[in-house]
């Protein structure tokens, strides 16, 4: 009976002990920090990731995300205590533990990094609200979870901890449309690739910009060069593979160079049979089922290529056998320069049981009390706060019934004859999100009806996010030359009032001549005040749309884009005019929600 007692008693400090451990474990304050973290950076960073999953070439974020946060809890459950690892390494020259021997200013400046990283992050955030930047947020929000890893990783020695944190900032583009500047550069680099090989394969091409034409068909790169295989998710995937198998930073450094050289060779290899498949069998690629199937084919080419690539970086990377040297590759200062510093990794680092995996030891970062834990949480929760009442939304009610309104517009919106223009066709055309020329876009082809052959598209693209958006830059993109880009206003017309407008005149070498001109309201009718010449420089452009996003959040492009040059014909390019200002001034009458006056 004293037995059963005992028994019974046992099991019910048992369960106590469990219950009392999980409740402290919601009391930890590093997890209290955390939560802080996440939720101060929660609303600007959920419209940084929904902006990312907007955009098809980032679309790969959230197996990102659920990967780094299957290492650090797999990892965590893992790894061993600190101390222990110390304990076997204090004595010998990887000694890096609580054990090991060290300076105190070292150790002072240790433990204080977690709270320089939480004040850098809680300045990044206030920068960020300011100038309402979902990225500056992401960026923020990044820096603040490497003071919680850093706390993380005195309680336990989590196997390659900064490669888990490294693999957050895929979530944040380069700057300023630096990244979609080097796509555009590997989209150029492939046309100008797959147009050498067509050419070796007596395929009558031309190649415009990312535009390939063949006798037939049109097709854009960009196009044929987005999807699964795009340089951004194989930049994802090389890194991923990285972190999963340990490998040091120069080792993954060189994993993702090669990954992006992988997947330019691979859709640089679909153009190629895009446009053979179309031009010797009739059979079209580049949509469809078809396409997808084809995505799917390469890119296990491509990872096949990668796993390759990794083994090779290995045997290059790998240390040095001076057993085999003799005496003098025992004493040449390179080899044993090169053995030293391989691998190179941030941290300190270990061998585990199998002498493979790398493991990087927690550091000497203290463990912060309840108290500074609660301390170091106020500013981000309150900055949280901030972001929920202050923060305008480009989704508001105006700019969803401004976009029903849009969508609404028919063949009848215009009229069937502006001046000398009669309206012959109309077109409803819906794009993915983030497009250049705008998600939908209500098309109204118009012929002159005294000049033969010249012809003007009137055009309603929207919504744009973030203010102004020039179409010149897209048109470059596209092939065209930009020729000369003017701000212009003509206030002796009552239907232009006081807007400004953009035009300009644009030449291609296989298209020949066109003109382009455009101007934009917001939600509510209000002007997009264009910007100088400045905005074609891409830093710039981009820098602005982000400031102008409380100004703008949906805006309205009204453009018309003729084939013919304007530059020695005055009397067309003021017809021309006279089409944009009635076509902007009907399109805002029917679309503008409590419109203000001009």
């Amino acid at each position: 009976m004293n037995d059963q007692a005992c028994l019974l008693m046992s099991s019910t400090t048992s369960i106590t002990t469990v219950e009392t451990s999980e409740r402290s474990r919601w009391k930890d304050p590093v997890l209290l920090f955390a939560i802080a973290v996440l939720l101060g950076h929660a609303p600007l960073a959920v419209l940084h990731l929904r902006s990312l999953w907007q955009q098809e070439q980032y679309q790969y974020f959230p197996f990102v995300i659920a990967a780094a946060v299957y290492f650090l809890w797999s990892r965590w459950q893992e790894a061993p205590l600190p101390s222990q690892v110390a304990e076997t390494t204090s004595t010998g020259p990887l000694a890096t533990g609580p054990l090991a021997t060290e300076d105190a200013p070292a150790i002072k400046l240790r433990k204080s990094l977690p709270l320089w990283a939480a004040a850098i992050a809680v300045m990044l955030l206030v920068g960020a609200i300011l100038v309402v930047s979902p990225w500056l947020a992401f960026v923020s929000l990044n820096i603040g979870l490497a003071a919680v890893f850093a706390m993380l990783g005195r309680q336990r020695a989590i196997p390659y901890l900064w490669g888990i944190w490294l693999l957050l900032w895929l979530l944040v583009p380069l700057p300023l449309g630096a990244d979609n500047w080097l796509i555009t550069f590997l989209q150029r680099l492939s046309s100008q690739l797959s147009s050498a090989i067509l050419e070796l394969l007596g395929i009558l091409h031309l190649m415009s910009g990312n535009v390939l034409r063949l006798p037939n068909k049109d097709f854009f790169v960009d196009e044929a060069c987005s999807g699964i295989i795009s340089v951004m998710s194989m930049i994802a995937c090389a890194a991923i593979y990285a972190v999963w198998k340990y490998r040091s930073f120069v080792h993954l450094v060189a994993l993702v160079l090669m990954g992006v050289t992988w997947a330019l060779a691979l859709n640089v290899l679909r153009i190629c049979l895009i446009a053979v498949s179309y031009q010797f069998y009739g059979l079209d690629l580049s949509f469809g089922v078809v396409h997808d199937a084809l995505g799917l084919v390469l890119f296990s080419l491509m990872f096949l290529a990668l796993i390759s690539t990794d083994y090779l970086l290995l045997l290059l990377l790998a240390p040095i056998t001076t057993s085999v040297l003799g005496e003098a590759g025992q004493n040449n200062l390179l080899v044993r320069l090169w053995n030293r510093t391989r691998p190179i990794v941030t941290g300190s680092v270990v061998h585990a049981i199998d002498d493979t995996a790398p493991i990087v030891v927690g550091s000497s970062f203290a463990r912060p009390s309840k108290s500074t834990a609660v301390a170091w949480s106020i500013p981000f929760l309150m900055l949280g706060i901030v972001q929920l009442i202050w923060l305008p939304s480009s989704e508001t009610t105006e700019a969803s019934q401004a976009i029903q309104q849009a969508l609404a517009l028919d063949d009848q919106s215009l009229p069937k004859h502006i001046g000398p223009w009669i309206r012959e066709s109309f077109d409803a055309i819906e794009r993915e999100v983030y497009s250049d020329f705008g998600k939908y876009s209500r098309t109204y082809y118009y012929r002159h009806q005294q000049k033969e052959g010249v012809t003007a598209t009137v055009s309603l693209d929207f919504p744009y996010l973030g203010g102004w958006h020039d179409l010149c830059v897209c048109y470059r993109n596209s092939g065209w030359t930009i020729q000369d880009r003017l701000v212009e206003s003509n206030n002796e017309s009552k239907l232009a009032g006081d807007w400004k407008y953009v035009v300009s005149d644009l030449e291609d070498s296989a298209r020949g001549s066109a003109n382009i001109s455009f101007a934009g309201f917001d939600a509510g009718g209000a002007l997009a005040e264009p910007p100088s010449d400045a905005v074609l420089f891409r830093p710039w452009f981009r820098l602005r749309r982000r400031l102008l996003l409380n100004l703008a959040p949906q805006l309205f492009q009204v453009q018309v884009f003729a084939t013919a040059s304007t530059s020695e014909d005055q009397e067309l390019k003021q017809e021309l005019q006279s089409l944009l200002f009635e076509s902007r001034v009907k399109f805002r009458e029917l679309v503008a929600v409590n419109k203000t006056e001009d």
